[in-house]
């Protein structure tokens, strides 16, 4: 699944805008804004309109 996803994000040049193996630590909604701000552990906040959530039976989830 993951090597689908990275092959597909990059032939619609996507792949510079996705973050895989990324461990989101804060999610928020901006309701003014219309974006969701981001803080993801090691690295700086980011908004975005977007976020996907995948907690796959590999997840590493304490």
């Amino acid at each position: 699944m993951r090597e689908y996803l990275e092959h597909f994000t990059t032939r619609l040049g996507l792949s510079t805008a996705i973050q895989f193996n990324s461990r989101v630590t804060a999610l928020r909604w901006d309701e003014e804004e219309q974006f969701w701000e981001v803080t993801v552990e090691d690295r700086p906040r980011v908004r975005n309109i977007l976020t996907l959530n995948n907690r796959g039976r590999r997840n590493n989830y304490g």
